[in-house]
């Protein structure tokens, strides 16, 4: 008899649990994310990690990021993150600079990917962190609509913020007829699509956070 093949949700409990076998004697946190746009699991070890993903997504100039790249000529990357005006930067998260095994070999594979290599430390994060804290609540509304249709949402919240027009979360809320966790999520989705801009760096989340089809200052 035939083996059965393994369910999408057998294949992700054997990648966490994997990740989790590799951690060994380590004592980082092992956080099972997600990706906003294409609902992709990501497997992260260690708390900086997990922050590094949501300044990531949070990041109004990153396009795309991808959290488990395939190693380099022996060096595996945290994350290859491709920029909205076509730079890339292969990173290392770290609460340190890095002391290389062989020097320049980053920078080699970092090169050999079109990128540059970045060493993401402490005290980089420590300047977003209202960024991360923002985006660890936005994703996690996003999440719970994750099952629910959101284009027709993400169309009339568009229609509703006109260039040159920025509103609030509770305004939106209340001009449209929609389930206010879906005008939310709807909202968030379009914020990470860079549809629209948002003061989420700047501003706790909540329903005086405004967002626009331009910056907000």
């Amino acid at each position: 008899m035939s083996k059965r093949s393994k369910s999408l949700a057998q294949s992700h409990r054997d990648a966490l649990m994997e990740t989790v076998g590799q951690r060994g004697r380590k004592t980082a946190n092992v956080w099972l994310l997600k990706e906003p746009l294409t609902g992709r699991d990501v497997v992260v070890v260690g708390d900086l990690q997990m922050e590094h993903f949501y300044a990531l997504e949070g990041d109004p100039e990153v396009a795309n990021a991808a959290y488990d790249p395939e190693p380099v000529r022996s060096v595996q990357f945290d994350a290859i993150v491709d920029f909205r005006d076509g730079k890339r930067e292969c990173r290392h998260v770290r609460r340190a600079a890095m002391v290389e095994d062989v020097p320049g070999s980053n920078a080699l594979a970092a090169e050999r990917l079109g990128g540059r290599h970045v060493v993401v430390t402490t005290r980089e994060l420590d300047v977003h962190r209202q960024r991360v804290q923002n985006w660890q609540r936005a994703l996690a509304a996003l999440n719970r609509c994750r099952h629910r249709p959101l284009e027709l949402v993400e169309f009339e919240v568009l229609t509703h913020v006109g260039p040159g027009r920025p509103v609030t979360i509770g305004d939106l809320c209340e001009a449209l007829t929609q389930d206010p966790a879906l005008v939310v999520a709807a909202t968030v989705r379009l914020v990470r699509k860079r549809a629209l801009s948002s003061d989420m760096d700047f501003k706790p989340l909540n329903r005086n956070t405004r967002v626009a089809r331009e910056c907000v200052a």
